[in-house]
């Protein structure tokens, strides 16, 4: 099982965001995006997760191109948008999510996904009722409850505080520990001595 990029390149309305992109990820390992806003990093992990195409290169999943059907099932993707239903609670959000991932989990695990990022107190709300910053953390739950092993995730530490930061760390690296693939993008400077990401830095063309 690997994630291979090679001589990936996009282009977004007549300009070049960046090209000659190439890594391979191993189970196990991470990987870090960075680089300064409008360089790409977010449309780079769209492509990773098959929602639009890059305009050069390949990707490769198991040695495979990602178009194969199996990849999109291997995969656990977090945008900006939590695509969270504003009528629904946390914890009936965490587990239709789940089901329509071909995952179900029961009240109890949503309970307590919900109180690994300390959101248990709020499950019974509607979501429409809860802050940008509290949804973050309901969508970040579902880290606990997936099973997929490559994760693709766009700033998922912001609107955390020290906590949640030290908890959804002690996550990626319990998910490494188990073979698990990340890719992640954050201005924010990652130290933990559990866990050393590899390094991709966008400079934009």
């Amino acid at each position: 099982m690997s994630l291979t990029v090679r001589q990936l390149a996009c282009i977004r309305e007549q300009r070049l965001l960046f090209r000659g992109v190439q890594f391979t990820l191993q189970p196990g390992q991470a990987l870090h995006v960075s680089g300064a806003n409008g360089v790409g990093k977010s449309t780079l992990l769209r492509i990773l997760a098959g929602l639009r195409r890059g305009d050069q290169g390949q990707i490769l999943w198991q040695q495979q191109p990602m178009e194969a059907e199996h990849y999109r099932q291997q995969l656990f993707f977090l945008g900006h948008q939590t695509g969270l239903l504003a009528e629904l609670t946390p914890v009936e959000n965490l587990c239709y999510g789940r089901i329509l991932a071909g995952e179900p989990v029961t009240q109890q695990q949503a309970h307590e996904a919900l109180q690994a990022v300390n959101m248990d107190h709020h499950a019974q709300r509607w979501v429409g009722q809860l802050s940008a910053g509290q949804q973050r953390r309901v969508k970040l739950a579902e880290l606990w409850l997936t099973r997929r092993p490559l994760w693709l995730l766009d700033e998922p530490f912001t609107a955390l505080d020290v906590q949640g930061v030290a908890q959804l760390q002690q996550r990626i690296h319990r998910h490494l520990t188990q073979q698990g693939m990340v890719v992640f993008t954050t201005h924010q400077p990652i130290e933990s001595s559990q866990w050393r990401p590899q390094s991709l830095h966008l400079t934009g063309h």
